[in-house]
């Protein structure tokens, strides 16, 4: 199975997400000749194998619902925000 990399996600939530657990971590790097450690990027796609029958459900949930972890916390400086930013009524509606 191939998986595209989103924003934001590590090693460690794409073998989540086609695994189902992290147990398979190690498997997942080497499978794409990465350490556990090494950085991807989205758009990357990556080989990975088929989840095992305890764990398929949990992986077919985060592929179906596009629930997919995503936890590396970067921050991009170049997205707008802070103070001064958000606009009452403009950008920020209060309803």
């Amino acid at each position: 199975m191939q998986t595209t990399v989103l924003y934001n996600q590590t090693l460690a939530d794409m073998t989540l997400q086609a695994y189902g657990r992290l147990e398979d971590w190690f498997a997942l790097a080497q499978m794409n000749g990465l350490g556990i450690t090494d950085r991807i990027n989205a758009g990357d796609v990556l080989q990975a194998g088929t989840a095992t029958p305890e764990y398929a459900n949990k992986a077919m949930r985060l592929q179906a619902w596009d629930n997919r972890p995503a936890t590396s916390g970067e921050y991009d400086e170049n997205l707008p925000g802070g103070i001064g930013y958000m606009q009452i009524d403009n950008d920020f509606i209060i309803t």
